[in-house]
């Protein structure tokens, strides 16, 4: 700090140093930020951030397999760090469209639209074999029409398991079934204060 001080006064800029900050007992910072998210821990991510992780990008078209079972996703490839694979019990926040036209998502008048989530990151082991890191969010309560190329951002509440592959398509589907429920149980309770 005070070689850049230095640095900084022979340039006529003044310096001013921040004292960490702690939020029980962590201190915060982007580094211990990213290690909660790299484990999955959104919920102390949240706690050091003030707010829930949320990252941010356009709804691009998928496979349609989440449709066919009942669990239409919104798949995301997102614009900010991901947490660790699994599913996370979510906020999806629906922006409209990417081209600018008001509408889409988005309420009459453009103006954005909050559902709840449940949300798996990660590779869908179990219906393919690789592909990239995605976030593939089904919103509750949703009429169901076409996401393709409008803005949605997804806030992570709390993991509810990690990413797994499963013996069979049935097997998947119930436990996307107890996911759901479970996220809608997150959901319901109050924040945290």
């Amino acid at each position: 700090v005070e070689g850049l001080r230095q640095l900084l006064a022979a340039r006529g800029v003044r310096l001013t140093v921040v004292d960490p900050v702690a939020s029980e007992g962590l201190v915060v910072s982007s580094t211990k930020i990213r290690e909660l998210l790299l484990e999955g821990n959104v919920e102390g991510a949240a706690q050091l951030l003030g707010r829930p992780h949320d990252v941010e990008g356009t709804v691009e078209r998928g496979a349609g397999r989440g449709r066919g079972f009942g669990f239409a996703t919104a798949n995301v490839r997102p614009e900010a760090m991901l947490p660790a694979n699994g599913v996370y019990a979510a906020r999806a926040l629906l922006m409209g469209s990417a081209m600018g036209v008001a509408g889409g998502g988005a309420a009459p008048g453009g103006r954005p639209i909050l559902y709840g989530a449940v949300c798996n990151v990660g590779v869908k082991p179990t219906v393919q074999e690789a592909g990239p890191i995605m976030a593939e969010a089904h919103l509750f309560d949703f009429d169901g029409r076409d996401l393709h190329g409008e803005r949605i951002r997804i806030a992570f509440l709390e993991r509810l398991r990690e990413e797994r592959r499963f013996p069979s398509l049935e097997a998947l589907l119930a436990q996307i079934a107890a996911d759901a429920a479970r996220a809608r149980s997150v959901l319901g309770r109050p924040p945290p204060m």
